[in-house]
């Protein structure tokens, strides 16, 4: 019971002594990369209890700092502001410390000043749908595009770039992804905001429709008088369930152009024009009209 309450008494007690932090860069520009960040960090000197001290035994605290408002910048390295350190410190350890010292007062954090392009994105994706199931645009992006830093060098070669395939299976819904740019061609010298983006694929349940449309011909000849048959065609398509009820035939058009007809065998080929964007897979069940000329 005795050493228990001396073991107490030690850990109340302050002490003081010196504590590596790591740093955790935070507000870092987009045009700088810092030379050998993982090796960079803080040694501090200052007072604190024994119970502060067992903590950090076998691990080094971390410490996140603002590079744009922790540090004043110069030509080529970002110099640490000793008192902005400090109130960072004790915000995020929450603790009671006294006497702050930084030992490595000089420390200077070195960057390279980096080219910045903006490059298209090209989505790589695998995507099927539940028996049923559809979307009227195979997916959507959270960006288009993304920021590429590094030697102009090499982002001079950066034409696009694409995700990790990304695979939706049986989709009955729909559903959001976050993917991670495909960088394993590129030096560790490139750097990519944003380093990744969410593909999202709007599924939802389609149905079958069909409709009888009229074939409207054109580009006949004022000298000539043409008959032609069938009138109308019967159009079969898909659409989201929930616009079915609103598709009628001014939805499509059926033309048959004179110019393109076979005159050997009489015949005219239709061509479909679909006019709502929510209607997809139309197809013609009669690719071809007989006809004849009756002047």
């Amino acid at each position: 019971m005795a050493f228990f309450i001396l073991i107490l008494v030690k850990l109340s007690s302050n002490y003081t002594n010196v504590l590596q932090f790591e740093i955790d860069f935070q507000d870092i520009p987009d045009d700088i990369v810092i030379e050998n960040k993982e090796e960079i960090y803080l040694l501090v000197k200052f007072e604190a209890s024994g119970f502060f001290w067992m903590r950090y035994v076998f691990k080094n605290p971390s410490v996140k700092l603002s590079l744009t408002d922790d540090f004043s910048v110069s030509e080529d390295y970002y110099q640490i502001n000793e008192d902005k350190a400090f109130a960072a410190i004790k915000e995020q350890l929450s603790t009671r410390i006294k006497d702050f010292k930084l030992v490595n007062q000089n420390l200077k954090i070195f960057f390279d000043t980096y080219f910045v392009r903006k490059v298209p994105i090209k989505a790589i994706t695998e995507i099927s749908f539940e028996n049923g199931f559809g979307a009227l645009k195979p997916y959507s992006l959270s960006v288009d595009s993304v920021k590429v830093i590094g030697p102009k060098n090499i982002i001079d070669t950066i034409t696009s770039l694409s995700n990790k395939v990304a695979k939706f299976d049986n989709i009955n819904s729909s559903i959001s992804k976050v993917f991670q740019l495909n960088l394993d061609n590129y030096p560790n010298t490139i750097k990519v905001v944003p380093e990744q983006l969410s593909i999202n694929v709007k599924g939802e349940r389609f149905t079958e429709g069909e409709l009888d449309i009229s074939v409207e011909l054109i580009n006949v000849p004022s000298n000539l008088s043409i008959n032609y048959f069938p009138k109308t065609i019967k159009v079969t398509y898909t659409v989201p369930l929930n616009d079915f009820k609103s598709i009628t035939t001014s939805d499509f058009k059926i033309i048959a152009d004179y110019k393109k007809t076979n005159t050997l065998n009489n015949f005219l080929f239709p061509e479909l024009r679909v006019i709502n964007p929510k209607i997809k897979d139309a197809r013609m069940k009669q690719t071809k009209l007989e006809y004849i000329i009756t002047k």
